[in-house]
């Protein structure tokens, strides 16, 4: 089909065309086929899209609250990123939100918290009482997270001739 290679942003007239035909189809099944030849250079993929990540009524285009990032930090350290996933625990949450918030918000707001601040954190609530501790998801853990001491072999320099210690 001609037209359907180039990518666009929405314009605020298509997302209107979308919500009008997309409400004039009650309940779950969309006929996307049909809304899609209805709004010129879509395809019926980008129209589902962007109904269910942006335009229905039920998704949320607030930030995300201190319980959601605890809920995402708690689910990400069980389920590793299974976004879709975790944003079915949050209500009117897309998988796609809860993927820019971890990469974009909580990286930025939790990775300078100390492990007693982030420890702090994370058992606040309810979710705390379920939930044993985690380890901060921002911080690298294992061998290369041990501190690097003057003791340390591998990082002291030393300006004697090799092979004479």
């Amino acid at each position: 089909m001609e037209g359907y290679g180039v990518r666009a942003h929405w314009t605020p007239l298509e997302d209107a065309r979308l919500r009008h035909l997309s409400h004039q189809q009650l309940g779950p099944k969309k006929d996307w086929q049909r809304i899609s030849r209805s709004i010129p250079r879509r395809t019926p993929e980008s129209c589902k899209k962007r109904w269910h990540d942006q335009l229905s009524p039920a998704v949320l285009h607030t930030p995300f609250t201190p319980p959601e990032d605890r809920l995402i930090i708690w689910a990400h350290a069980l389920i590793s990123k299974k976004w879709a996933r975790i944003a079915r625990s949050l209500r009117g949450r897309t998988g796609n939100s809860v993927r820019n918030n971890w990469r974009y918000q909580l990286e930025r707001k939790y990775s300078s918290m100390t492990d007693n601040e982030f420890e702090t954190f994370t058992n606040t609530g309810l979710l705390g009482a379920i939930f044993c501790s985690i380890e901060n998801p921002f911080k690298p853990a294992g061998p290369d997270a041990r501190d690097v001491g003057e003791d340390d072999p591998l990082t002291v320099l030393t300006l004697a001739t090799p092979g004479l210690g």
